[in-house]
């Protein structure tokens, strides 16, 4: 099941898609804008969170193990920094992942933007 949950994952991150379309992902962000990428991250670690809670049938307030998200991120241990210096807190399922710059995604949006 976790080899499953792997490769959905990536293809989700590669192509910006999978079954029942994945929430696409985020437009492709400027790495010169902090903040959109931040955002991207934000919804990164969300979805991971999602799919991993799925996989391995973790329930509200479980923890996801930090080496699920570490495969998306250069820092091995899981965790990641936001790109103008804020701290993630993120893995605990039914709490969205938060920055402690830019906050949260808003409500209704998958990109950090209103919807269109």
């Amino acid at each position: 099941m976790r080899t499953i949950f792997v490769a959905v994952l990536t293809a989700a991150v590669v192509t910006g898609c999978s079954p029942s379309s994945c929430n696409r992902e985020p437009a492709e962000t400027s790495r010169s804008d902090p903040q959109a990428e931040c955002l991207r991250n934000l919804w990164l670690l969300d979805r991971t969170t999602e799919m991993s809670a799925l996989a391995d049938r973790l329930t509200t307030a479980d923890q996801v193990e930090p080496k699920t998200f570490a495969q998306f991120f250069d820092d091995d241990s899981g965790s990641t920094n936001c790109p103008s210096g804020g701290v993630y807190s993120f893995g605990v399922v039914g709490t969205k992942p938060e920055c402690s710059i830019h906050g949260e995604l808003p409500k209704g949006s998958r990109t950090g933007k209103p919807e269109e």
